[in-house]
């Protein structure tokens, strides 16, 4: 089992704890909702951040795992499972993400996902959180981030169930594609 560094991330350089110099192998995770996802959460935009922060915090990269047009909700998700599978192989230290919501949105995935990992030996990085699940004080910011990021998922469902009742009230149809039939 390998220690992990502490790590601050925050937009300036990463630096690792002095407790530490150990070259860490490192699996980058990206997701999108959609095809079309905006607003800096590309895919491509995502994998070069975290491969800036790997290279920042002399983290090898072996891995990247892409999920593209997939939702966050659950972890089935096929290149999730992959990485997953390298975690349990032992052939990674740390999944480097460039945000929690990216990685998970469920709580309950996220802490069992965590907790398995940590079984592993396989510590989590947000590129944009302070994510630190070595410590017992990591592992509750963690846990409170993935709350956040929970309710988001939850207010945005909620949001989009009201816009296709507005539309449904107006006699129109989300998309172009209505269903045919009575």
């Amino acid at each position: 089992m390998s220690t992990i560094p502490s790590v601050r991330p925050d937009d300036s350089e990463t630096e690792l704890d002095q407790a530490s110099n150990d070259e860490l192998d490192a699996a980058i995770y990206v997701r999108t909702s959609s095809s079309s996802q905006r607003f800096g959460y590309s895919i491509d935009e995502q994998i070069r951040r975290c491969w800036e922060r790997c290279d920042s915090a002399g983290w090898t990269v072996k891995y990247v795992f892409s999920d593209e047009a997939e939702s966050g909700r659950n972890t089935e998700r096929p290149q999730f499972q992959q990485m997953l599978q390298r975690a349990e192989e032992k052939v990674i230290d740390v999944v480097v993400f460039w945000k929690l919501d990216r990685f998970c949105r469920s709580l309950t995935d996220l802490v069992n996902v965590e907790e398995r990992l940590n079984e592993w030996g396989v510590a989590l990085h947000s590129v944009t959180e302070h994510i630190d699940t070595t410590s017992p004080v990591g592992r509750f910011n963690f846990r409170n981030l993935a709350s956040a990021a929970e309710l988001e998922s939850d207010l945005t469902s909620q949001r989009a169930k009201m816009g296709m009742y507005g539309l449904a009230q107006t006699h129109r149809w989300p998309n172009e594609n209505p269903p045919l039939g009575l």
